[in-house]
């Protein structure tokens, strides 16, 4: 009986001790979320009448008309983090780059209906993708340990919808869209929404002028809304409100255009770094007629203001 009573206090206190070790390198784990399930892609060409690159045009293709398209695209240095302490949880400051290098590449095709409406379906997809790992300042397993996802991914298909409200053949144009992506694609790393719950769309205000010149420009409004919003670090997606301005000069008539392009959002992620919530990007663009309903479109741009997706450079 006395090896039993004095036993149990011995045993009691040592599953005490025990909690409280496990306690303490719990709280020493990094709650960080690190879901690598959005893609920071900023560009997506717009689909139907290539008026401009990505804001997309109010005017829709006309009554059964077709279009498809395919672009391609190289970025550099699209999505930074901070690297954080693993015993303050605080970050330090120090950017790397966790995804430094993306190949990306997305195709379309478009119907138009009644000279009023349009149909489109878009893939994106990350070609290829590579960023750089860093540790955090205490050693494993307790410290911070990020390594980015590399290689490619399939990106979430895009059902895309587009009304016209107003419009003349010169003049303003004023139309609302809206589309909406399924979680279809690779997941966790760099390419689609998390499986079965990250629905995303974005509905959009577009407005258009179209000059009695060979002038046209274009606004976007739109708020990206996500199901599932998903952090990385000091990073993430979250709902954001979108904008973009375009303005296109054809220099040669039915030949040649010339294009600039702002675009960007907000993202309203309570975790998110406030470098990382606001990225602006400034594209420039030549476009060659190579023949009747044929065009190659070869631009380049820039991050003006840094964040999740705006590159250094495109």
């Amino acid at each position: 009986m006395r090896l039993r009573l004095s036993c149990l206090p011995a045993f009691r206190g040592s599953l005490l001790l025990a909690l409280a070790c496990v306690a303490r390198v719990a709280a020493a784990q990094p709650s960080l979320a690190s879901e690598a399930t959005f893609s920071p892609q900023l560009f997506h060409p717009a689909p139907g009448p290539t008026e401009f690159m990505t804001i997309e045009a109010a005017r829709p293709l006309l009554h059964l008309q077709v279009a498809a398209g395919v672009s391609f695209d190289y970025a550099r240095n699209p999505l930074a983090i901070l690297t954080y302490s693993s015993r303050t949880q605080d970050p330090y400051g120090v950017k790397v780059f966790a995804q430094a290098h993306a190949i990306s590449g997305e195709a379309w095709v478009a119907l138009g209906l009644f000279d009023r409406a349009q149909l489109a379906l878009s893939l994106p997809a990350l070609l290829y993708g590579s960023g750089q790992s860093f540790d955090g300042d205490q050693p494993p397993p307790d410290g911070v340990h990020v390594r980015p996802p590399s290689g490619a991914a399939l990106g979430d298909p895009r059902l895309h919808l587009k009304v016209r409200l107003y419009g003349k053949p010169r003049g303003f144009q004023v139309a609302l869209s809206h589309w909406l992506s399924a979680p279809l694609g690779t997941a966790n790393r760099f390419g689609g929404e998390p499986h079965w719950t990250g629905f995303a769309g974005e509905p959009r205000l577009l407005l258009e002028w179209i000059g009695s010149g060979r002038i046209r420009a274009g606004l976007s409004v739109g708020f990206h809304w996500r199901a599932r919003p998903s952090t990385y670090y000091s990073a993430g997606a979250n709902q954001a409100i979108t904008y973009g301005a375009a303005v296109a000069v054809e220099v040669v008539l039915q030949r040649l255009q010339l294009i600039a392009e702002l675009y960007g959002h907000h993202d309203f992620g309570a975790r998110m770094d406030y470098t990382a919530a606001s990225p602006l990007e400034l594209d420039v663009a030549g476009r060659v007629q190579l023949g009747r309903g044929v065009a190659l479109t070869v631009g380049v741009g820039v991050g003006v203001l840094e964040g999740v997706g705006a590159p250094r450079p495109r």
